[in-house]
């Protein structure tokens, strides 16, 4: 079994900077991904609590009417 990073079987081996450059575009790419589905899960989770909020604020608004009488 390879390691992720190794060339596959076709490809040759690349060495010093080559190396050095290919592993850190790799690199690079995979933390754009990581940030992109970060950004995707955060927007996700605030608009659920925005949601939850609304809701308590009308279960609230609802609360009060019925106790005030109105």
């Amino acid at each position: 079994m390879t390691e992720s990073n190794q060339p596959q079987d076709g490809d040759k081996r690349l060495r010093g900077d080559a190396a050095w450059k290919a592993e850190k575009e790799r690199i690079a790419a995979r933390n754009q991904q990581a940030s992109k589905i970060g950004k995707e899960q955060r927007r996700a989770l605030e608009a659920r609590r925005e949601a939850e909020r609304r809701s308590a604020d009308l279960r609230d608004a609802a609360s009060l009417r019925e106790k005030h009488g109105g």
